[in-house]
């Protein structure tokens, strides 16, 4: 049956590429931590996340979407098929296909087309935001549905309150930025319901989907708000107060008066379930100022709902824990067709590791028996230090290979506590493996210092690497290295290091100092660079020697650098590292938004304006507040990547060329399509260097489209057996980051069977 108009009405592509083809994820070298190799280290971290399920590759198989609330960052991964395990392997390749996410993620399939859609936040609004899921094998898509409002040019789900006494709608359903709407099958026919908190922020609100009173089977999302009410409760502070409203309710005589768009709940999130098997919808119910989850019992009928009991030990046996804001999700993650439970922070100020917990399901779907299994799901297979990453290379002990250095900002306990990890390299000069010798080299952490951001360099010239710290205040920290020249790198105690005193007092860069020891100005000496909150880097010259160095401020603003984003962010937290790429100096840059950005022109301009070459180098996201470091980790002659992010974790990218800028466009675009004529196959190869999305489409000389394949790989196969001899067109579209296509090629294709 045909659908009103304004509940479906655009949809967009969302694909990605690498803008500039250098830079490759490599997610094969090895990581140990505490004796165990982690399954995928350079996974990125989690902190404050929301979980779904959805069947990225189309395999039957529901895989696992992580939204991370730290810069926005989705992160996928696919079913291991493992009949009654929860295993899964991280696959970045699905993590770039997803339209702007907004504060939160629900995955709910609204149109009972087996494929989840896309429940966020619709700024703005303060509502609901849905991108039906249209997805097709190689081929991520959605389309925005819901209401118009024309006045704030914004799309939203709307409900229909005049059953409440609220003439003139449709509004908007509440829901704030750190809130999670109850979406679920509420009166058991077939279509997807939403409770949410009200107006007033206390009381929940039940939004009826029409979809199939109206006759539109499940396909539909048109709201009608009938209980403001819903289980006749309230809840304020981790406190459930029981028949604040009458039952049983007459539905359609609902007289309280409620404001459009107004103040909401400060954030609650809902996750509907059948607890006990009477066939109604109770409810799991995290709050923002709660430790614990809330269950609520349902003893009312279908449509009336009524919460006769509840609990803020939950599950029993080891109830869910948390600092603040636990929220739940019911999803088979072990694929015995029974939801288990997961349980995960929502905000920040929550505990940032250990912090994921997972209940197996050792019953029915609809009367689940849940049992604590580990607070570390996915979590124990990455490497993840807390809130923020912050790498640097150096070789500790002279054996000519990198080994790694990571501060952070820190990890949540009560309060923050700030380290600096020792990754040592145990692998060859050309497969590195790394092994984590410490989480807090030299004691670190028992200094106030919060926000440890690493630089290794020989700043008082005896010939070893020193250790400097910037910190979240934007001073710096100075431990030398106690073990001399030849030796393996000891960095100095507490009681001996130099907190802001000798050559580094006055030195400030107002907040978050995130240096670098270079010789920028190619003098022999080792200057000091630093990226700070604002988004710009400052330079400090030594103007001294080598071994009684004077670091003098000669620029607050080098290179009119400037990475804040202010469409994304008031912050900048610029997080520079220089380098040499064929002789010449060159600046790529982490930022708070978590674009890379590169400048060139630098050297013999250190008083001018450097260029920037790209605000979104490689085309790479990794989350918010990104820091990178470059070196030839590989052996290879070719710079290699490794960059943290405020998740915590860390991503590697195997650098593809020898030059760091970007590659030849007559290079990038080469193109071999072969054998033609061809008797059944056909075999589309690009260059290695070419990683962008890529759509293939076989038209026969009338138009018609006759095969179609979407992919990012550099070699592709036309399986042609069953297409009838003749002349065809094959049209290859490369797509950029935004959707637009930035490459048509036609060729002539000639098919002759036997």
């Amino acid at each position: 049956m045909k659908k009103p108009l304004f509940y479906i009405l655009f949809s967009l592509t969302f694909t990605a590429s690498f803008a500039q083809p250098n830079m490759q994820r490599d997610s094969s070298f090895l990581v140990n931590i505490a004796g165990t190799q982690l399954k995928f280290p350079w996974a990125g971290g989690f902190n404050f996340t929301n979980w779904g399920m959805m069947d990225l590759d189309f395999d039957g198989f529901k895989d696992l979407v992580v939204y991370d609330k730290s810069g926005g960052k989705i992160r996928t991964f696919i079913n291991d098929k493992q009949a009654g395990q929860a295993s899964f392997t991280h696959n970045p390749y699905y993590q770039a296909n997803w339209p702007v996410l907004n504060n939160w993620m629900a995955l709910h399939d609204y149109n009972c087309d087996g494929k989840e859609d896309i429940f966020t936040y619709s700024s703005g609004t303060g509502g609901i935001l849905v991108y039906r899921n249209i997805s097709t094998p190689g081929n991520f898509q959605f389309a925005v549905i819901g209401h118009y409002d024309t006045s704030l040019g914004l799309y939203y789900l709307a409900s229909d309150y005049t059953p409440l006494g609220i003439p003139g709608g449709p509004f908007n359903i509440p829901v704030n930025q750190v809130a999670l709407p109850g979406v679920s099958d509420l009166d058991g026919d077939g279509d997807l319901d939403i409770i949410v908190f009200n107006a007033q922020g206390y009381q929940i609100e039940y939004h009826q989907n029409q979809s199939k009173e109206l006759g539109f089977n499940c396909d539909s999302l048109i709201f009608q708000a009938i209980d403001n009410c819903w289980g006749d409760i309230s809840e304020s502070t981790c406190t459930v107060n029981m028949n604040v409203c009458s039952f049983p309710k007459i539905l359609n005589d609902l007289n309280n008066a409620l404001e459009k768009n107004a103040e909401r709940h400060s954030g609650s999130c809902i996750m509907c379930f059948d607890a006990d098997g009477n066939s109604l919808p109770d409810v799991l119910l995290g709050d923002v100022a709660c430790d614990s989850v809330i269950y609520l019992h349902n003893s009312g009928f279908i449509n009336n709902a009524h919460v006769d009991g509840h609990t803020a030990s939950y599950p029993p046996g080891k109830p869910i824990g948390m600092s603040i804001f636990p929220c739940t999700y019911y999803l088979d993650v072990n694929n015995d067709a029974k939801r288990d439970l997961v349980a995960a922070p929502a905000l920040q100020g929550s505990e940032n590791v250990d912090q994921l917990w997972l209940y197996t399901n050792s019953n029915t779907d609809n009367s689940p028996v849940l049992n604590y299994q580990q607070n570390d799901f996915l979590q124990e297979n990455m490497i993840d230090l807390g809130e923020g990453a912050y790498p640097t290379l150096f070789d500790q002990d002279g054996d000519g290979d990198l080994d790694m250095l990571v501060g952070n900002f820190g990890y949540y306990g009560t309060t923050y506590l700030s380290k600096i990890a020792f990754f040592k390299n145990i692998g060859t000069s050309s497969v590195p493996s790394f092994t984590l010798v410490t989480d807090d080299i030299s004691n670190l952490s028992t200094n106030p210092i919060v926000n440890m951001i690493p630089a290794t360099g020989d700043l008082d010239g005896d010939g070893d690497i020193d250790l400097l710290v910037g910190d979240n205040g934007g001073r710096f920290s100075f431990f030398p290295n106690t073990a001399g020249a030849g030796n393996p790198v000891v960095f100095a105690s507490i009681a001996t290091a130099n907190f802001g005193n000798g050559f580094l007092a006055g030195m400030d860069v107002g907040l978050k100092a995130a240096p670098q020891i270079i010789d920028l100005d190619k003098d022999g000496l080792l200057d000091i660079i630093a990226g700070n909150q604002a988004g710009k880097v400052l330079y400090y010259r030594n103007t001294g020697t080598a071994t009684a160095p004077t670091f003098t401020l000669l620029s607050n603003a080098l290179g009119g650098v400037n990475v804040l984003q202010s469409l994304c962010s008031t912050l900048g937290n610029a997080m520079p590292f220089v380098f040499t790429d064929n002789g010449s100096y060159k600046m790529l840059l982490g930022s708070e938004c978590g674009n890379l950005f590169l400048y060139d022109n630098i050297d013999g301009n250190l008083g001018g304006t450097f260029s920037l070459v790209s605000s979104n180098t490689f085309g790479i996201y990794e989350g918010a507040h990104t820091a990178p470091c470059l070196g030839d980790l590989t052996n290879d002659g070719r710079l290699d990547m490794v960059i943290g992010n405020y998740s915590g974790g860390l991503g590697f990218y195997r650098g593809l060329s020898t030059s760091f800028g970007i590659e030849e466009t007559a290079r990038y675009d080469e193109l071999s399509v072969y054998p033609n004529p061809t008797a059944g196959s056909l075999t589309v190869k690009f260059n290695a260097f070419n990683n962008s999305s890529k759509k293939l489409q076989l038209m026969d000389i009338s138009g018609r489209s006759v095969k179609v394949i979407t992919t990012k790989g550099n070699e592709t196969q036309f399986d042609l057996s069953d297409i009838s001899s003749g002349v065809y067109f094959l049209n290859i579209q490369q797509v950029d980051l935004g959707g637009t296509i930035k490459k048509i090629n036609t060729q002539k294709i000639i098919v002759q069977h036997d």
